[in-house]
């Protein structure tokens, strides 16, 4: 596949799907798909140069270790284990501030969180 370099926004339906380039991206285009392009805007392409060339390959290689192709089928994203979030206020978990920690403490415990807020109420009477 001819590797082309974009001088505008361009548009291509792949698979069925909307691709959008912006300019200056590279661009791996079927025969095919460099035919109809040239033939609607000659301009709409250029050679990359050695440096953007390079560059294209260090990305796609480091997005061949995530992306499994079967045999038969087209290339699939490999799934990545996803790790569970741990609610911010746990007992573990550093505190922004005092009162917040106090607070997670308390509710870590089974206290009353309130409490420190009741006692500033009674010092003003």
């Amino acid at each position: 596949m001819p590797l082309r370099k974009t001088t505008g926004t361009l548009y291509l339906f792949r698979e069925g799907k909307k691709i959008s380039l912006k300019p200056g991206e590279l661009v791996d285009l079927s025969s095919d798909e460099l035919k109809q392009i040239k033939a609607i805007n000659p301009d709409a392409l250029e050679l990359p140069s050695e440096a953007d060339i390079e560059l294209h390959e260090l990305r796609n290689a480091s997005r061949s270790a995530v992306v499994a192709k079967d045999a038969d089928g087209p290339a699939t994203p490999a799934k990545k284990p996803t790790a569970k979030k741990k609610a911010a206020a746990t007992a573990g978990a550093p505190a922004a501030d005092a009162e917040t920690a106090a607070a997670a403490a308390a509710a870590a415990e089974g206290g009353d969180t309130n409490k420190g807020a009741e006692d500033d109420e009674d010092e003003d009477l």
